[in-house]
């Protein structure tokens, strides 16, 4: 799993590309091992691996905020 091809790939939704959480996000991944990374896009997305270019993506990643409303 490149990470820089999914970071390329990967749109930000009432999040900012370069706040700690998701360079955190992006840390934790890089963390993983090869099994671990296969295993967290087959979880998010269905698939075990990335499509091998960028132009062959006919879906980008999401990141979206979670934000818990009436919480207290």
């Amino acid at each position: 799993i490149d990470l820089t091809i999914l970071k390329k790939n990967t749109l930000y939704f009432g999040l900012e590309k370069d706040s700690s959480l998701v360079e955190n996000f992006w840390k934790v991944l890089e963390n993983f091992t090869k099994e671990q990374r296969c295993s967290f896009i087959r979880f998010v997305w269905g698939r075990s691996r990335l499509p091998p270019s960028s132009s062959e993506f006919d879906r980008k990643f999401e990141l979206h905020s979670f934000e818990r409303h009436g919480v207290s």
